[in-house]
């Protein structure tokens, strides 16, 4: 048995993001542009983007 995608449009705001992943007790969320997937995003990503940006290190 599947569980249904969880998703989030792509100018989803990280709050937006966290709350989304937090609801459905998933650690990754698919990325949609026009009903298309255009990446996916996960826990570990975010915590490692928010890991940097307290540290002052620029974005890739």
């Amino acid at each position: 048995m599947s569980r249904k995608p969880v998703w989030v449009e792509e100018c989803a705001t990280v709050d937006e993001i966290v709350a989304e992943m937090d609801s459905r007790q998933s650690s990754q969320v698919l990325v949609l542009r026009d009903a298309r997937v255009v990446g996916i995003v996960g826990r570990l990503q975010l915590l490692v983007a928010l890991e940097r940006s307290l540290a002052g290190v620029p974005a890739e």
